[in-house]
């Protein structure tokens, strides 16, 4: 069975970061910095994960 976790959205950077480190250290799969979703973060924070130079792919969501 999953385990089921309710975490909140971040645009914490350090945050994504650490998410990629982890991703890393057992994968090499082509990472996608998204910006869209349900959120009430700002579009400046909703674009902090387009930072990191691992992201190789992203996507644009411009609908507030």
């Amino acid at each position: 069975m999953f385990e089921t976790r309710k975490e909140k959205q971040t645009e914490k950077l350090q945050d994504f970061s650490r998410t990629l480190d982890l991703i890393r250290e057992k994968s090499d799969i082509m990472i996608q910095g998204s910006t869209g979703g349900l959120t009430t973060l700002s579009l400046e924070e909703r674009c902090v994960s387009l930072i990191d130079p691992r992201v190789q792919v992203a996507s644009l969501n411009m609908v507030p």
